[in-house]
């Protein structure tokens, strides 16, 4: 049995998409295609957060990984759909 979680089980947060590019200042639709160049990229084995320590690097950014991505970041999970999964 396959469940699928993108879009079913779990969702993209709301507002995620401005926090994230809020931390690129002036430069924040650029800092958001680095963000999604560095995710790309580990599709073809690199490695996440070496590729955003760079962007961070590269935007200047001093805060630490963790706090500019949190793990609840990105995604926020269905829980109806994650209880007809239980049953």
């Amino acid at each position: 049995m396959l469940f699928d979680a993108d879009g079913v089980i779990q969702g993209t947060r709301a507002g995620w998409m401005e926090e994230l590019t809020a931390w690129g200042g002036s430069r924040g639709e650029e800092f958001l295609l680095a963000v999604s160049a560095a995710d790309v990229s580990c599709l073809a084995g690199a490695d996440f957060g070496a590729a955003m320590r760079e962007v961070l690097r590269q935007f200047e950014i001093s805060a630490p990984l963790e706090d500019v991505l949190d793990r609840r970041f990105w995604i926020e999970v269905r829980q109806p759909m994650l209880a007809a999964v239980r049953a």
